[in-house]
């Protein structure tokens, strides 16, 4: 069980709108419902978290944010609601959610590394059954040649060309910048999908990352790039669980 408010930052994130995370219209419609419930349900459990965790629990929320984005820009530019470009999203969503059952304690027995708390374990299983029902509403393709790696290494590409224009520690800076080129090859080889070769490309920079958590922690919440490198934190840790690097 963990608990984190003896940390003085836990008393910080109320919610992630500490993390200036876009505001999310409130226009529901049946398709965007579900997906609001789960931010409310992320939302809630924000505060009982520890760091490490918030990180991850801010990349899940990113997504789920992306989708709800994504239909309702389709709406206002009169396409359907849901067209190609949201199933994918929806699919990467899925895909998180599948590779995240240790962390959210959906496992049994329950990992003592999850993030389950008595506070948020009626939460938790209202996110599981809305995931579950994400895979029976919209189904999943359980091909090999998914692009997760390419497109989680994307993510974390545009993270550092984002954060190479801010005023962060020199030496942290550096090191930001040695993994343009290995994330940049990794992604020339996730082209061709989620096959040997890719996590043979991937899981090095993954590790190479995880090396420099230390100095993530140091890095104070009022600081330019703090939420940046929470989520570049969170999208490796993803990555990590689906990958199966160990720790």
């Amino acid at each position: 069980m963990k608990i984190s408010f003896g940390r003085p930052w836990a008393l910080l994130v109320i919610s992630f709108g500490f993390f200036a995370v876009p505001a999310i219209a409130d226009s529901h419609t049946p398709s965007t419902e579900p997906l609001y419930q789960q931010v409310g349900l992320l939302d809630f459990m924000s505060p009982y978290v520890e760091r490490v965790d918030m990180a991850r629990l801010l990349v899940v929320r990113s997504t789920v944010n992306g989708v709800i984005q994504d239909m309702e820009a389709n709406l206002r530019e009169g396409r359907k609601e849901i067209t190609f470009q949201t199933l994918r999203l929806i699919q990467n969503l899925i895909i998180q959610y599948r590779f995240s059952q240790v962390f959210f304690g959906w496992t049994e027995p329950r990992s003592i590394t999850s993030i389950y708390t008595p506070q948020t374990g009626d939460s938790l299983a209202k996110l599981k059954t809305l995931s579950e029902n994400l895979v029976k509403e919209y189904g999943f393709d359980d091909s090999p040649y998914t692009q997760i790696t390419a497109n989680t290494f994307r993510q974390m590409q545009r993270l550092l060309k984002q954060l190479e224009d801010l005023p962060l520690d020199a030496k942290l800076k550096a090191e930001l910048r040695a993994l343009w080129m290995p994330i940049g090859e990794t992604i020339a080889v996730a082209e061709q999908g989620d096959r040997p070769k890719t996590f043979e490309k991937a899981v090095p920079v993954i590790r190479q990352v995880r090396t420099m958590y230390s100095e993530f922690d140091q890095i104070s919440s009022s600081q330019a790039g703090f939420a940046m490198i929470m989520e570049l934190q969170g999208l490796t840790e993803f990555y990590a669980e689906f990958a199966q690097v160990d720790n």
